[in-house]
């Protein structure tokens, strides 16, 4: 580029200096005319961005970010689902081998021990003549009662899911079979955890 306009300044100054021996009657600005002609032309032809260009660059790389984000924001809310599906799974799996070894280590299914009466909501296992195990469902949480002897513990267990809610299934008489539905908003099946009263486990 620099060359050219070198080539050009040359001829410029040739033709200027033809005309002075040649002609005296040339104007003196002529050859600040052909100068500016020939910057303008030098400028013409330099290479670079234009703003349409810049800005055709900046759109393009704002919808690559965009779809990048996107991704990964997916893959994150699909690693979160997996991992709240394997917690619930981990929890329910804990209750249920809770249950199974109550109810496999209880004689009988009482109707009514103190204040707690059998229903949907509790179940009464007897162990022995002092010691007793309650399921309670109450206000959205499900609570175990175990008297041992003189010694009376209580806790609440996880089920892995707000949503869901408790039912209690069964009869009194062994080998009667004692089931603890998980029930959650429709269309969802309930899960239920069964055991043979006073044995089986599987």
């Amino acid at each position: 580029m620099r060359l050219q306009i070198a080539d050009c300044r040359l001829q410029i100054a040739k033709r200027g200096g033809a005309r002075e021996r040649g002609n005296a009657r040339t104007p003196p600005h002529h050859g600040l005319f052909q100068s500016a002609i020939c910057n303008l032309q030098s400028a013409i032809s330099r290479t670079g961005f234009t703003l349409i260009e810049m800005l055709t660059v900046m759109v393009m790389i704002g919808i690559l970010f965009s779809i990048i984000a996107a991704t990964i924001l997916a893959t994150l809310k699909i690693e979160k689902t997996e991992a709240a599906a394997y917690q619930k799974m981990v929890v329910q799996h804990a209750l249920t081998d809770q249950f199974r070894a109550d109810v496999a280590a209880a004689s009988s299914a009482p109707e009514q021990w103190q204040d707690w009466v059998n229903g949907p909501d509790c179940l009464i296992l007897k162990k022995n003549d002092a010691d007793h195990i309650v399921y309670h469902w109450h206000e959205g949480k499900l609570e175990r009662i175990e008297k041992a002897g003189k010694k009376l513990s209580k806790q609440y267990l996880p089920l892995g899911d707000k949503k869901l809610t408790v039912e209690f299934i069964g009869a009194s008489d062994p080998p009667a079979l004692l089931t603890l539905r998980l029930k959650g908003p429709p269309p969802r099946p309930a899960v239920e955890i069964s055991a043979a009263l006073g044995g089986d486990r599987k």
